[in-house]
């Protein structure tokens, strides 16, 4: 009997896979350097895993670097990011997600109690998972608004601020004058404030600035005919508003779909902004790193 639950117990522990192996490859750039920011570096991941790629996310918690994939997928990198663990976000039930309108994860934020909010799109909640994937908690209590949001252009940024309260930005519709940016007060009831937006440009990541209130929204612009481009800007939580565009990044700088960042110190104590794109699973894009000094 003891032997039956022996392997009983066995069978019932989730199999761990091997970490996988990331090939880094530096692309050449050309310089960037204004007022703000300069630019360090940009560097092409690769990985032998059909999982990788969709990298939609960025968060250092504990010392590890995290990802979510658009196909509900939680990644950790080692510190020199040459390996990465890729594990599935689960259901409520520890059932994987399935469905397009259940598996799109977007974006990462620090939960406290070494746990993270993932928030997804098409299906747009909030959810408390473990560094495993699994759910650890309810659903957030969102706007009502949010479920009011066109299929595809919903919930696409959160972060939380310097004393723990949850921001939320709206991707919004295509070519719209503005989006949704709603913060909890203290009572951990929403706030909502109305984001402008220009020049084609829609939020992909938000990120908080070490030692700071503030934080710095990346926006994306994407045409055909026109191409890929980043803008960077200091967004001001407490009042919904930009206090200034950092940079505005186009060709011949090397881009991609970049839909995650973060803000951290170095060991000489200066401001990196790390960015991430998603290769939406494509041959035709790359995940790209890319490496920006906050002056």
């Amino acid at each position: 009997m003891r032997y039956i639950l022996f392997f009983m117990l066995v069978w019932a522990i989730p199999a761990v896979a091997e970490p996988v192996k990331v090939w880094k490859k530096e692309v050449p750039f050309a310089p960037f350097q204004n007022e703000h920011l300069k630019l360090l570096s940009v560097t092409q991941l690769e990985a032998d895993s059909r999982a990788f790629g969709g990298l939609s996310a960025l968060l250092k918690k504990d010392g590890r670097l995290l990802a979510v994939s658009d196909r509900a997928h939680l990644f950790q990198f080692n510190p020199d990011m040459s390996l990465v663990d890729i594990m599935p976000l689960l259901e409520k039930n520890d059932d994987e997600l399935d469905g397009d309108h259940r598996v799109d994860s977007e974006s990462l934020a620090d939960a406290g109690d070494g746990l993270i909010y993932v928030s997804f799109e098409r299906d747009d909640r909030i959810v408390p998972y473990n560094l495993a994937g699994y759910v650890m908690g309810k659903e957030l209590p969102l706007p009502k608004e949010v479920y009011d949001l066109p299929f595809n252009d919903g919930l696409e940024a959160i972060e939380t601020s310097s004393d723990g309260r949850l921001v939320i930005v709206a991707e919004g519709p295509k070519d719209a004058p503005a989006t949704f940016l709603w913060v909890q007060d203290h009572a951990k009831k929403w706030q909502a404030y109305t984001l402008p937006l220009s020049d084609g440009f829609r939020p992909t990541g938000l990120t908080r600035l070490p030692g700071d209130g503030r934080m710095v929204l990346l926006e994306r612009f994407y045409r055909p005919l026109q191409g890929v481009a980043i803008r960077l800007s200091v967004l001001n939580v407490e009042t919904g508003q930009r206090e200034k565009v950092l940079a505005t990044l186009r060709s011949p700088t090397p881009l991609d779909n970049f839909e995650g960042i973060i803000a951290e110190k170095n060991e000489m104590g200066e401001t990196i902004l790390t960015l991430i794109s998603d290769d939406n699973f494509s041959p035709l894009q790359r995940t790209l790193l890319m490496k920006l000094l906050l002056l």
